[in-house]
């Protein structure tokens, strides 16, 4: 069993759970109350950490490649696939020193943050002078483990950092003693309202991946298969598991057929290699909540009059994989509030006047 981190030190949890890595799955510890309580303890902010530890820190993780398989096998995709943002490591700005109170901050790493992402958002924090609570995502732990190691490696003080595995974010949001900020990525808008709820007053801030409103031809859509790589993170949208920045694309009347017929096979190309070539069989898959979530979300777009041209199937289940709707209309309640789930909406726009 791989512990969490605290104080420097490697804690095993009375209980675990499997993460998907190369070569077969890799038991977490998982956390419980008194190991959250024994993290937050142990944390000391103070003064900001030298730019130039940060800076050995990211080219230790940048060094070790072992974590690029694991990451891969974690989001079903090859390792010459992940996106730039999951993947590639930036050290922290320079210049990046104390802003204000130095705090201790709870910050969870999301499957969609990858290592890049995550070393980003981490490196900022403690650049700030913050001592850090890192809560490492059940799909896809090894992003904070590399991170927590390589920092305390660099030679982080323990007290800068804890890490705990498998930690429940709703349980966390309403303990009278949980951190002075915080800041977590959640996989819809409707989680993110309900943390809020709970945590009331306290300074916490939420984020969720998902898409805009975006017009076809417009800088990182100038053609339909950049538009498709946009919506699903280019080729790492084998498996389905990583859409991008687009959920709504609108296309102008006289080009909507153009662009549709060109998106079909891009997206039919996409299920068929991430089901090894069979269209229906089941693709690689995170976990059930967000199975359900994205089940839902298609059964509203259907329901609501959104036409699906490009889904796969399973037992007249819908697998979670990219898919392409067409007839999305901005009242539709999915399309306004569509979660971090695999699909691309097209929406028929009135021609711009001459």
């Amino acid at each position: 069993m791989i512990g969490h981190l605290i104080d420097g030190r490697r804690v095993e949890g009375r209980s675990s759970f499997e993460a998907p890595v190369a070569g077969g799955g890799r038991s977490y510890a998982r956390a419980t109350a008194a190991d959250f309580q024994r993290a937050l303890a142990a944390l000391e902010h103070g003064r900001p950490p030298a730019e130039s530890l940060l800076a050995e820190a990211a080219h230790l993780v940048e060094d070790d490649l072992a974590w690029v398989d694991d990451v891969a096998a974690a989001l079903g995709i090859p390792a010459e696939d992940l996106p730039e943002r999951i993947a590639k490591v930036v050290p922290v700005p320079p210049g990046s020193g104390h802003r204000g109170s130095p705090t201790t901050m709870l910050l969870a790493a999301h499957w969609t943050d990858g290592v890049g992402e995550l070393g980003r958002r981490l490196l900022g924090a403690l650049a700030s002078g913050a001592a850090v609570l890192l809560l490492s995502d059940r799909r896809l732990p090894e992003a904070a483990d590399v991170w927590a190691d390589a920092l305390l490696d660099a030679g982080l003080p323990p007290g800068r950092l804890s890490l705990l595995h498998g930690a429940e974010l709703g349980d966390l949001a309403s303990r009278a003693d949980a951190p002075d900020r915080a800041r977590l990525t959640v996989d819809d808008e409707r989680a993110a309202v309900e943390l809020r709820a709970a945590v009331g007053e306290r300074r916490w801030a939420f984020d969720w991946p998902q898409g805009r409103v975006r017009r076809a031809g417009s800088s990182g859509l100038e053609t339909p298969r950049r538009a498709f790589e946009s919506a699903f993170g280019a080729r790492a949208a084998l498996g389905g598991l990583l859409p991008g920045r687009t959920t709504v694309l609108e296309v102008l009347e006289a080009e909507h057929a153009g662009w549709v017929d060109a998106l079909v096979p891009l997206v039919d190309a996409a299920l068929r290699a991430a089901s090894g070539g069979a269209r229906r069989e089941p693709v690689p898959s995170p976990d059930a909540a967000l199975r359900r979530t994205f089940a839902d979300a298609v059964s509203r777009l259907v329901e609501q009059g959104a036409t699906p041209v490009a889904l796969a199937e399973h037992r007249g289940q819908p697998v979670f994989a990219p898919s392409l709707f067409v007839n999305g209309e901005s009242w539709m309640e999915p399309v306004k509030q569509l979660p971090c789930v695999p699909v691309l909406v097209v929406r028929r726009v009135s021609d711009e006047p001459a």
